[in-house]
């Protein structure tokens, strides 16, 4: 095992001598960015999420802070903490949402008290199956790589079609502030292939804030397949590293664009090392002077090399290693107080037994002299006795009486049938217990009778009170029966004209108890609480109704419920139907001042939610009036929308940008916009920038004016997209039953 790893070792380091750092491996400190990190919705039909790994290269402990760089400035940003034992590697899978609980896209500023070696891949998955997920990775780029006013860099790979929809790929870019407390402004310059500038545009960039910009909406009139983004901060103190994208829209597969890094910071363009040869040393074995050469730890006989520690091999020491200064002929090495000595072996025989302790089934024993050991009474239990070993002739005649005997110990087959006869019976004749003919009486079956009387023609009681006593089980068919022919019938009951085939009467309880032992299904009729109870176990159910032209099940009630449906862990009443134009559940109140449906508590509609004639209302407390209540209706469109609105202040250009959610574009399109000045007339008020990029920018107005405005959009997410707002419709059939 450490052969290996010195080989490894010094190959990797020879190799490091002889070549350039290569400039997309990934580098360690303790200040690292990881550009692009988010756990949201993107682009339709793209959902984002994003695993973290740390790696600890020390031999001791990293404690490690990971900052969350939301797309805003980040004065204080969200922190999340951990401990990363030595040579181990941590990884957080949707790290945005297990670290922070957000919602959202941004980057990672890591750091930590060693050098660790950061990674990431975010991705978008459908559903929960990772292994379908397409997604690109980014190395931690330490903070010493950004750059700061009058530097630049360069970004290649990117492309971008016009209309956007067509392009095969659509390409982002953006940028990550690393000194926390400076601003500065960027500069990105579109090239194409043979350096020609074909448009600049200029962001600000605020403390540790997180900028990305989807090249599409931000250079509008480019339209190119092999695009270089020279990317530099003009002005500020501020220092930033900047990042691409490229994510196929067919496949959704992301790739990373990492900015170019200056020379001086990957060792000086690869200028290589001056070793011109490796001399094994002492215990070494190996080396060379041309090629890429190995050392060995040269390992003689018992000698274990492995985990890098060299060690006694086991079975290594042999008798030859061992020493017998200080020994003589017959002696052997033990252990002592002192430690290992040369002892004589003892020619001591025999032994002393000190004590006899009685085990399980028997008594007597002790410490000194003569002692004793017997068969204690009541010692020899089953568990000692092998099966049949116990037959009459060991048994003396009556020594056995009911006090030897457990209740129930004698079954059928320990009974002797010696002296009977088949279809005799064990009774009692004398005091005696002898085999005799079996008293006759009884019914023979089939049987059958009549006769007259003012109660019961047939009478039968048991009197026990414990056991569950039963007068009379009627049996039929031992296989199950086949439904509507000839099935076998229990009890039977037939009544003529006017009277009942079956009457259960019970004082205090069940007057009838009817059971399925198969299913364990059954029913009550007539108790103290149901007049009908039917229960069901695992899927059967407690009570059916059918019928072809009727009502399955009907309940009435007084001033109670008609039908009350109580479950503890399912839904409390269920309708179901498959026929147009059909209710699941169909409720009417022929009452005005009732209801057809009240509901007490949440209500969710997995659907369209229809208003047919009436208005959708809502109802709260009158806040003046005690005793009364405000009645609001919903507004109503011929389009599906969403509204969104607030509140903005404009700055000293008169001019304000307003974000909106991170997936506002993903669930609408068509906007619409509505701006009012408030406290002071502002006619140039307009909006200068429509939506892009999840903002939009309002200007044309004084310094500091408070604006409202309101943004409304036709709804377009994938529901809506599947299932397109018909205004005009033929009128279907009215509901019922």
């Amino acid at each position: 095992m450490l052969q290996s790893r010195v080989v490894l070792g010094i190959v990797l380091a020879i190799a490091s001598l002889a070549t350039a750092p290569s400039a997309f491996a990934g580098f360690s400190g303790t200040e690292l960015y990881l550009p692009a990190v988010g756990a949201a919705p993107g682009v339709p039909p793209a959902v984002w999420y994003t695993t973290v790994w740390v790696h600890n290269p020390n031999a001791t402990r990293a404690d490690v802070t990971f900052y969350l760089l939301e797309r805003q400035a980040n004065p204080s940003p969200r922190t999340a903490t951990d401990s990363i034992p030595p040579g181990d590697t941590r990884r957080y899978d949707n790290a945005v949402q297990t670290l922070f609980g957000f919602e959202g896209f941004g980057g990672l500023r890591i750091t930590a008290n060693v050098k660790v070696v950061v990674a990431s891949r975010i991705y978008s998955q459908p559903g929960s199956a990772i292994d379908e997920s397409t997604g690109q990775f980014f190395a931690g780029i330490p903070a010493s790589f950004s750059i700061g006013a009058g530097e630049s860099t360069e970004i290649v790979g990117g492309w971008q079609t016009r209309p956007p929809a067509d392009s095969d790929f659509r390409f982002n870019f953006g940028f990550i502030e690393t000194t926390g407390t400076g601003t500065c402004q960027v500069e990105v310059a579109a090239k194409d292939e043979m350096g020609t500038v074909l448009g600049t545009k200029s962001y600000p960039v605020r403390q540790w804030e997180q900028v990305q910009k989807a090249f599409a909406d931000q250079f509008p009139q480019i339209s190119d397949d092999n695009i270089r983004l020279t990317v530099t901060v003009t002005s500020g103190n501020g220092r930033v590293i900047a990042f691409g994208s490229s994510v196929s829209n067919g496949a959704q597969d992301p790739s990373t664009l990492e900015m170019a890094f200056a020379d001086e910071l990957l060792g000086g363009g690869g200028q290589g090392g001056t070793i011109t040869g490796v001399t094994a040393g002492a215990g070494l074995t190996g080396g060379g002077t041309t090629g890429t050469v190995v050392l060995d730890v040269g390992a003689g006989q018992g000698i274990d090399v492995g985990a890098n520690v060299v060690s006694i091999a086991d079975r290594g020491v042999t008798t030859e290693k061992i020493s017998t200064a200080g020994g003589s002929n017959g002696q052997v090495l033990t252990v002592t107080p002192s430690g290992a000595a040369w002892q004589e072996v003892s020619s001591s025989s025999g032994g002393d037994i000190t004590g006899v302790t009685a085990g399980a089934g028997l008594s007597g024993g002790g410490t000194t002299g003569d002692v004793t050991l017997a068969v204690a009474n009541g010692g020899i239990t089953n568990g000692m006795l092998a099966p049949d070993s116990v037959g009459t002739g060991e048994i003396v005649d009556g020594s056995i009486g009911n006090a030897e005997l457990a209740d129930w110990a004698v079954s059928r087959a320990k009974l002797s049938a010696t002296g009977g006869s088949d279809g005799q019976v064990l009774k009692l004749a004398g005091g005696a217990l002898t085999w005799a003919p079996d008293d006759a009486g009884g019914l023979t079956l089939p049987w059958s009778g009549q006769g007259a009387s003012t109660w019961a023609a047939f009478l039968v009681t048991n009197t026990e009170t414990i056991y569950g006593p039963v007068g009379i089980i009627g049996q039929a068919g031992t296989n199950p029966p086949t439904y509507g022919v000839g099935m076998p019938v229990g009890v039977r009951g037939e009544g003529g004209s006017g009277g009942t085939g079956v009457a259960g009467i019970a004082s205090d309880n069940i007057g009838v108890l009817g059971r399925n032992e198969q299913s364990l299904n059954g029913g009550y009729v007539g108790t103290p609480e149901e007049g009908v109870k039917g229960f069901g176990y695992a899927d059967g159910d407690g009570v059916v109704g059918e019928t072809e032209s009727g009502d399955g099940v009907r309940g009435y009630s007084m001033v109670g419920y008609g039908v009350h449906g109580v479950s503890m862990y399912g839904d409390g009443l269920f309708g179901e139907t498959n026929a147009d134009y059909k209710s699941g559940v169909y409720a009417v109140n022929t009452n005005p001042l009732g209801y057809a449906g009240y509901f007490s508590g949440r209500v969710e509609v997995n659907g369209d939610f229809q208003v047919s004639g009436g208005t959708k209302n809502f109802v709260i407390e009158h806040p003046l009036e005690p005793g009364r209540v405000l009645v609001h209706a919903a507004v109503e469109s011929s389009e599906v929308l969403n509204v969104y609105s607030g509140n903005v202040v404009l700055d000293r250009a008169g001019a304000a940008e307003v974000e909106l959610p991170v997936w506002f574009e993903a669930i609408n399109t068509d906007f619409r916009y509505q701006l009012t000045a408030v406290g002071a007339a502002a006619p140039g008020l307009h909006v200068a920038e429509e939506v892009a990029g999840n903002r939009f920018r309002i200007a044309g107005g004084p310094p500091g004016l408070k604006v409202s405005w309101e943004v409304t959009a036709v709804r377009n997410d994938r529901f809506m997209r599947e299932h397109p707002f018909e205004v005009e419709r033929d009128a279907p059939q009215a509901p019922g039953r």
